[in-house]
């Protein structure tokens, strides 16, 4: 008979338990056996976490082995259905046997398990011995450039030598840099990426030959100039009828500034497409007035303007909005593809050299282990066992950890090795938040964790659970984030999707919609007990004006409002040490320190009663002292009289 929920799905918002959860799953499978443990895979995406997981689970054990009570033991016990003397036994063989065998436990970074399964087919790969597995691919991408450049030069390559001085030439005529080294370099480090490597071989088919790019070169420039010549020529009709009626665009109202200005906007000298620029204020008005309001009340000609309204030219408004509306998507999408066309040109001889150079020097990246096992792997669990023989060691459990920066490149190495385990009968879990997806920037699809697992999984092995109780934060935190978080995502679908005031892509439209479930699981339960209730606060500023008319920046009425609360927290008997200041930019926290600092001079009373002390990355660098910066301007002008290190000393001796 099959068992059933061996998938489980834990939906774990922030402070919801998340790793206590992880620990207690992870000791349920290891307690069958003493030797269980080596069958168990936990990963996870960093260092840190990895580390703080193995040492819960030795505390664990340690503090069972050792009679210590605790919430982790009576859950272990109920759900085991063990007595507390069974409990210490099995804790203290577990713990000796890991301790014995410390290199079994598996408790690893997902990149660390994919570099292992790298080494297993070090020969497979024609990797030395001491070859290397490279993170950063910034030294080798500019290597390979340079072979690159040589290639061009090589009577062989001719067609790349046309291609890339065909680039230089389209980067001088936009007024850039004929140079397009930075170009490559900053395009090549897309390569790198997973979403990338998905996609990599049929898109090195579409490119394998220059002619081909040419002829689709020239289709994408067909498709950009008709879109700009047909509005072009609606621009035209529009200003000819107006001229025919013997008028001109001041006779309209509010002139060059008015409604009439639209069709100056979608001529191919101002080339502006985007609807919620073009439709607004007087031009949406003239439309749904039928062009009364294109003439003023006092108007002389106001009969002859709303004639020609009806006789055309509000038909031309609605002909070039409806032309827009059907085709700027494909003429964003021709534009775009434009831009980066002939990088695309240069990717497959670029991934040419760079797997020669990888092989000459004996190296991988980091990047290549997720594809490798992708390949080995592939869509068939019948291989999975191939690849545990290569690596001398089989897991028959799966634990995945911050699931939500899962890239779909390595969910797809796991998926053939999760659904053997589940085929066999064995539980494995998933732990992630949507909410907290950080890593798209390496490829991390939330969207896998919202409903790609549901897709994949068999609905016979699968199982969600949410983890709802917030035991970090306070209760007022806690009624805020649920107020808040539960308003929030349908307030901005509906704004966001609204194409009158917006200009999303479809993309983005698309993970519109799914942000209301992304977000349906966010309310959080309180515990029943708090020492305090916390305190939230939530305050904009705005640019003010003083009665002599001198203006004050939101920011400094944000610092002083910092300062105000500084001091209330100190009052409160809260000291500067609990204290955390968070800051979008590196600069904003230097700011925070140059205002105390003023702040503190100009009122040494409060000096004597408060702490002003930060302590930061930024203020502990030399390079933020202004002492050490007036020095050096000093011995900088006394040696050469520069008139901007005159001008600093001025400046930070006044600081």
């Amino acid at each position: 008979m099959q068992k059933e929920n061996l998938f489980t799905v834990y939906k774990s918002s922030a402070g919801s338990g998340k790793t206590f959860t992880l620990t207690r799953e992870y000791l349920k499978l290891a307690f069958q056996n003493p030797d269980h443990f080596k069958k168990i895979l936990a990963v996870t995406f960093t260092n840190k976490a990895t580390q703080e997981m193995k040492e819960r689970i030795i505390q664990n054990l340690f503090d069972f082995s050792s009679n210590v009570p605790s919430d982790m033991g009576e859950q272990l016990k109920n759900i085991l259905r063990l007595t507390n003397s069974q409990l210490h036994i099995r804790s203290k063989q577990l713990l000796i046997s890991i301790l014995h065998n410390y290199s079994r436990f598996s408790v690893q970074t997902i990149d660390r398990f994919f570099q292992n399964v790298m080494r297993s087919f070090a020969r497979e790969l024609s990797i030395q011995g001491d070859g290397e597995l490279l993170l950063n691919t910034d030294e080798v991408r500019q290597a390979v450039l340079d072979l690159l450049m040589e290639d061009i030069s090589d009577p062989k390559h001719i067609a790349l030598k046309n291609w890339v001085i065909d680039f230089s030439i389209n980067k001088l005529e936009d007024k850039g840099r004929w140079d397009i080294r930075k170009d490559i370099l900053s395009f090549t480090e897309e390569l790198m990426k997973d979403d990338f490597k998905v996609i990599e071989k049929a898109l090195n088919k579409e490119i394998s030959n220059y002619d081909k790019l040419k002829v689709f070169k020239d289709k994408l420039n067909k498709i950009i100039a008709q879109f700009e010549n047909t509005l072009n020529g609606i621009s035209e009709k529009s200003f000819q009828l107006i001229e025919n009626k013997g008028l001109t665009v001041e006779d309209f109202s509010f002139g060059k500034s008015g409604a009439i200005n639209f069709f100056n906007k979608i001529s191919t000298r101002d080339k502006v497409y985007d609807l919620s620029e073009l439709v607004k204020g007087r031009t949406k008005a003239a439309i749904e007035t039928e062009g009364e309001s294109l003439a003023t009340k006092t108007s002389k000609k106001k009969e002859l303007i709303v004639q020609v309204s009806s006789e055309g030219l509000i038909s031309y408004f609605h002909e070039a909005i409806e032309y827009i509306q059907k085709n700027l998507s494909e003429y964003r999408s021709a534009e775009n593809i434009l831009k980066n066309i002939y990088l695309i040109g240069i990717t497959q001889h670029f991934n040419h050299r760079m797997q020669e150079y990888k092989k000459e020097e004996g190296i991988q990246f980091l990047s290549d282990t997720t594809q490798f096992l992708n390949q080995i792997i592939g869509t068939d669990p019948a291989e999975s066992p191939f690849v545990y023989e290569k690596m001398g060691s089989f897991y028959d459990h799966f634990l995945i950890d911050e699931f939500q920066d899962t890239s779909t490149l390595q969910w797809q190495n796991f998926k053939p090795l999760v659904e053997n385990s589940l085929a066999e009968g064995n539980e494995n879990l998933v732990v992630g938040d949507v909410k907290q997806s950080i890593y798209r920037w390496r490829g991390g699809d939330w969207r896998l964790l919202l409903k790609g697992l549901k897709e994949d999984v068999s609905p016979a092995f699968y199982h969600e659970d949410a983890l709802s109780h917030n035991f970090r934060s306070k209760p007022k935190v806690i009624d805020f984030n649920n107020t808040l978080f539960s308003a929030l995502p349908q307030i901005i679908k509906a704004h966001a999707v609204n194409k009158t005031s917006n200009s999303f892509t479809e993309d983005v439209e698309y993970l519109l919609q799914d942000l209301p479930d992304a977000y349906k699981e966010v309310y959080q339960e309180k515990k029943k007990v708090y020492p305090y209730d916390g305190f939230v606060e939530l305050q904009f500023f705005v640019e003010e004006e003083t009665s002599e008319g001198e203006k004050i920046s939101w920011k400094e009425n944000a610092l002083v409002k910092f300062v105000q609360d500084l001091e209330r927290l100190q009052d409160a008997g809260i000291q500067l040490k609990d204290v955390g200041i968070l800051v979008r930019r590196k600069r904003e926290g230097i700011e925070i320190q140059d205002f105390l600092e003023k702040y503190r001079k100009e009122n040494p009373q409060k000096a004597k009663e408060y702490k002003y002390n930060i302590i930061s990355d930024e203020t502990l660098l030399l390079s933020s002292a202004h002492i050490v910066n007036f020095l050096l301007n000093c011995f900088q002008y006394l040696y050469t009289e520069d008139k901007i290190a005159l001008a600093q000393i001025k400046f930070y001796y006044q600081k």
